[in-house]
């Protein structure tokens, strides 16, 4: 029974007692009784709603917070100390520097081939890059792309993706098609001759430095008396960097790892920690030569790669436009 039809009933019930009962108070009771039934409902309905939001809104906080960044990305990235033998000259030792920058929208695949390294017999595919303005144009898959001596980019996806890399032309149009793209991300299904090293964040925007004077390691003759610095980054856009930048000759060794070198802004010497991660130390100041490419090796093989709380114990400054800047 409806409330509109208990109304009506017992409205008729008091209306056949009226000789005995007074009308108007009874019917404002039955009126009192209705409205407070209608309330309690719209009350009932409403926190229903008010929940439902609340169920919805704490559903979607974990999902907006989620990273989509795996577990190899967030591997710490250690911090780079250099040992100087003479500390007390220069005065530049124990300044260390964290460079933050907002981190790239960009993802890579890094591959190499058996007896690759850093930039060494390596490609990086990348998604997405900025569409290619020339090259020579060649066929991958349904689309045309544009190839350099070192590089090749394609439409995909609804953008672009660019593989770079110092193997022999045929070997950038296999992994070009044999790339696709999965949520934004590149994938690279099997290429003969290479494996997958690393994927990820194209550029993390982190770098942690460690600077010092050249004559604070007694390298002044060979290095001149400019900055001598370390360093350390995470992602693919240092090897993707080196890729443009390696000028054909052997790489150096550091502690048992092959070193590239690269020469804007003076030089320096890169390798690989694991893949994902490298370290570098350069300096600035004198022209590359056979002596200054020593006395670097020597300073890097005195570097010591150190934790999170090693680092944060040197109270490290911080600084805007971390990525690869130190090679640009």
């Amino acid at each position: 029974m409806t409330d509109d039809t208990l109304a009506v009933d017992l409205r008729r019930q008091l209306q056949a007692q009226a000789t005995a009962t007074p009308l108007r108070p009874a019917l404002d009771a039955v009126h009192r009784r209705v409205l407070r039934r209608r309330v309690v409902r719209r009350r009932a309905a409403v926190a229903a709603v008010v929940a439902a939001a609340l169920v919805t809104a704490i559903a979607l906080v974990p999902i907006a917070r989620r990273s989509t960044v795996s577990a190899v990305d967030r591997a710490e990235l250690p911090g780079i100390l250099l040992a100087p033998t003479k500390p007390t000259i220069g005065g530049q030792t124990g300044r260390t520097l964290d460079r933050v920058d907002a981190p790239s929208a960009a993802w890579s695949v890094v591959l190499r081939a058996g007896d690759g390294g850093l930039a060494l017999r390596s490609a990086v595919v990348t998604f997405p890059v900025e569409a290619a303005v020339a090259g020579e144009p060649v066929r991958v898959g349904e689309v045309d792309g544009l190839l350099t001596t070192r590089s090749l980019t394609w439409p995909i996806a609804g953008g672009h993706a660019r593989v770079r890399s110092d193997l022999p032309r045929d070997v950038l149009l296999a992994v070009a098609r044999a790339t696709t793209v999965v949520d934004g991300h590149p994938r690279v299904a099997g290429v003969a001759g290479l494996r997958s090293v690393y994927r990820g964040v194209f550029e993390f925007g982190t770098q942690r430095e460690s600077r010092y004077g050249a004559e604070e390691f007694g390298e002044e003759g060979s290095l001149g008396r400019g900055l001598v610095f370390g360093g350390t980054l995470r992602g693919a856009a240092l090897e993707d960097r080196l890729l443009t930048l390696g000028d054909g000759r052997p790489p150096l060794e550091v502690n048992g790892h092959r070193a590239l070198r690269w020469t804007t802004a003076s030089g320096g010497v890169a390798w690989e920690v694991r893949p994902g991660i490298q370290a570098f130390v350069a300096w600035s100041g004198a022209e590359p030569d056979d002596d200054a490419w020593a006395a670097i090796v020597r300073i890097a093989e005195g570097a010591t790669l150190v934790g999170d709380d090693a680092w944060a114990a040197t109270d490290p400054g911080d600084s805007s436009g971390g990525g690869v800047s130190m090679i640009d």
